[in-house]
């Protein structure tokens, strides 16, 4: 992830196939969509699974990364 920040580039994580994941998991994806916004990138997710953006809303950060609405 480090090297994605220090890329300059926007991120696309594809996430359909995601099956499990948990909460450690998605505070890092949280600080690395902070980190991303602080340098006025963008995180996107196309197609994230439907486990994935339900667990995001479940832990009440689906909009702070970026995946609410699928």
């Amino acid at each position: 992830m480090e090297n994605l920040i220090q890329s300059g580039n926007d991120v696309e994580i594809h996430a359909s196939n995601i099956e499990q994941i948990d909460t450690s998991a998605l505070q890092l994806l949280l600080s690395f969509h902070q980190a991303l916004q602080a340098d006025n990138r963008k995180l996107s997710w196309p197609n994230p699974s439907e486990h994935l953006v339900a667990t995001a809303k479940l832990l009440g950060i689906d909009r702070q990364i970026g995946i609410s609405g699928q």
